[in-house]
């Protein structure tokens, strides 16, 4: 216990190396060369225990020599010079937090943990706390005696054992900190009688059914403040999970040999055969058709003011099935360390499916309007064919009345403004590649309010249609310049460009807040001021985001014929924060937060399209771990 607690002031240190690790494992994937030779892990053992349908399944890669892998980075050396933890994996789902890795779990688990969703026979409402579980090998039995006493010790209460089949099963049940207010009725007063009949006054005997279908509020479940708790132990293997429901589920759907198991399913085994398994911290595979049957777990969207649209007649069974149809596929996806930083992969397989028919007609983006984006932009955005998604957006709103009319208001009033037409005129002729990014400029409008925002937004379309783009923004500098704006022409590099300005800080001198112009023949470009525009039209090679180094290694190993990028510099987006609310000499914790979080130079990310998948890719771009000075004797 004295040793726990010492241990207390490294939890908000592990829990910040494990939120950043988990935040960028969802459902992705990492794929790049293994930055150290690591001995090819067997089979999961997990996966021998699992039925061949199972939804999805998480393995982690719990040996040492695979998180010792990212030393290799500051991030974490940092974290260690701090006093965290070398890296690891922290702990295992459903378990008390304040488990000591090191010393409660590490010494007994095996090689690979998973956590699993099982799968249902048809879909159906439920909540996943009844089927998600977790498998972890006991690779050490002798090691793994007190385990349970600890866990019971951090509960504060002792488990209730259940007995299903063969099996005991050790239940805790949720904690609520503060109890539920009672004598509060679960149902609110509506029309509905007890026996559920409607009254004869309110049926209509023409109808079988009543016009409208009463409301009735069903309370939410309250959130415990700490999740229940089950656990199975078994010969060599632990399983745990929120609810005993979900064990009882195991205990019935796990198969009685391996050639039945999930370990023998071959879309499983070509997840397991990619090449950067070897390294991998984490892995994710999942069965679209089977995790779809949970859809109906909670259909339900947000309030929102307006209604969204979705298909119409179609219930969410049907849709569920409808879905599941037409996604006979798997999806998975890897994190694992490379020379660069931490690389992100998911893959979505489209076996069996329409995908196949569509995909060679996707034509990846263009790359040339990047050749508008400085090399020093904090956060740049890039894709193709705006007209194209600005028709799929309002074919949407059109399905609905509400939506459409909206729609139609819009339509009417930017005609009666500009005298242009909305979807021709103004996204007609966007039909080839863009991108939009935030730059660091003096030319901003953004000084007139704070000096230190030294911040411009840009905006660079490509287009097969320069007359129509023409025609759209004189007709603008027209209207506008014959109201409150002062519209003025300029010549930037021997073309034509536009200024809008207004009088900002009332001193007679008009403020620009944008400017407009063509970069090349077919790439128009939008800033918010004519100087910016001046800058990003004058940029020289080595200026461009192209011609970056910083770019290029973000970058490296994605896909070249892709759909675009989503990139930002994290040292210069930090910078600018910093400068712009700098710390106080007081913080000093806050200091070496950001020593820390100066080390991930960039994040960038990738959609491309093959073949046999989409593939999605991401790279968290970290600094190199430093040789540290060693202290004089």
């Amino acid at each position: 216990m004295v040793q726990r607690e010492e241990n207390e002031e490294n939890i908000v240190l592990q829990a910040s190396r494990l939120i950043t690790l988990a935040a960028i494992a969802p459902a992705l994937t990492l794929a790049l060369p293994a930055v150290a030779e690591i001995e090819t892990p067997p089979m999961p053992d997990a996966a021998t225990v699992l039925p061949n349908n199972t939804a999805y399944i998480m393995l982690l890669d719990m040996r040492d020599e695979t998180w010792q892998q990212l030393e290799q980075y500051a991030f974490f050396q940092l974290l260690e010079a701090q006093g965290a933890d070398p890296p690891n994996p922290g702990g295992l789902p459903f378990f008390p937090i304040d488990l000591e890795y090191s010393a409660d779990i590490a010494p007994w688990v095996g090689d690979t943990s998973a956590l699993a969703l099982l799968p249902l026979d048809t879909p159906r409402v439920t909540v996943l706390a009844e089927h998600e579980v977790l498998i972890a090998p006991i690779a050490q039995p002798d090691e793994f005696d007190g385990f349970l006493e600890t866990v019971t010790e951090l509960r504060g209460t002792e488990p209730e054992t259940q007995r299903y089949q063969d099996v005991s099963i050790l239940h805790w049940e949720p904690q609520f900190l503060e109890e539920p207010t009672e004598g509060e009725p679960l149902f609110e007063d509506g029309p509905i009688e007890e026996d559920g009949l409607w009254p004869p006054t309110q049926t209509d005997p023409k109808k079988a059914l009543p016009e409208d279908t009463p409301e009735v509020t069903i309370p939410e479940e309250p959130e415990p403040d700490v999740p229940g708790l089950a656990i199975a132990v078994l010969p060599d293997v632990l399983i745990a999970a929120e609810h005993p429901a979900a064990i009882r589920s195991w205990i019935d759907l796990r198969p009685n040999n391996e050639a039945d198991s999930l370990a023998a399913q071959d879309r499983f085994q070509r997840t397991l055969a990619r090449t950067e398994y070897d390294a991998a911290i984490g892995i994710f595979y999942g069965s679209v058709s089977e995790m779809l049957k949970y859809a109906l777990a909670d259909f339900s969207l947000p309030d929102l003011p307006i209604d969204v649209p979705l298909p119409e007649n179609i219930s969410p069974p049907e849709i569920a099935e409808l879905a599941s149809f037409q996604l006979d596929s798997t999806i998975e996806g890897l994190i694992y360390p490379q020379p660069e930083g931490i690389r992100i992969q998911g893959r979505g397989y489209y076996d069996d499916t329409l995908l196949q028919m569509i995909t060679p007609l996707i034509e990846p983006a263009p790359t040339q309007v990047l050749e508008a984006v400085p090399d020093a932009s904090y956060l740049m955005l890039s894709g193709q064919n705006l007209a194209a998604v600005w028709q799929q957006i309002t074919t949407a709103l059109e399905t609905q009345e509400e939506t459409a009319t909206a729609l139609d208001q819009a339509r009417a009033f930017f005609q009666i403004a500009t005298g242009l037409d909305l979807d021709q005129d103004l996204f007609g002729w966007m039909d080839r590649g863009f991108a939009v990014f935030l730059f660091p400029t003096r030319q901003t409008p953004l000084g007139v309010f704070s000096p230190d925002l030294q911040i411009g937004l840009g905006v660079a379309l490509q287009t097969s249609d320069r007359e129509t783009a023409e025609y759209t923004f004189s007709q603008l500098d027209e209207r506008l310049g014959a109201g409150f704006i002062t519209v003025e022409t300029q010549l930037l590099n021997d073309q034509t460009a536009s200024s809008w300005a207004i009088d900002f800080d009332v001193d007679g001198q008009p403020d620009s807040f944008l400017g407009h112009g063509w970069s090349s023949e077919d790439t128009f470009v939008v800033t918010t001021s004519i100087g910016s525009l001046s800058e990003i039209l004058n940029l020289s090679t080595r200026q461009k985001l192209t011609g970056s180094p910083i770019f290029r290694r973000a970058t490296q190993g994605f896909p070249e014929a892709n759909q675009g990028y989503l990139y930002s510099n994290v040292s210069a987006v930090l910078s600018l924060l910093f400068n712009v609310a700098p710390p106080t000499p007081a913080e000093t914790e806050f200091a070496e937060f950001r020593k820390v979080l100066g080390t991930v130079q960039t994040l960038s990310g990738t959609l491309s399209f093959t073949e046999d998948y989409l593939q999605m890719d991401g790279l968290i771009m970290l600094s190199p771990a430093q040789a540290l000075e060693q202290p004089e004797d």
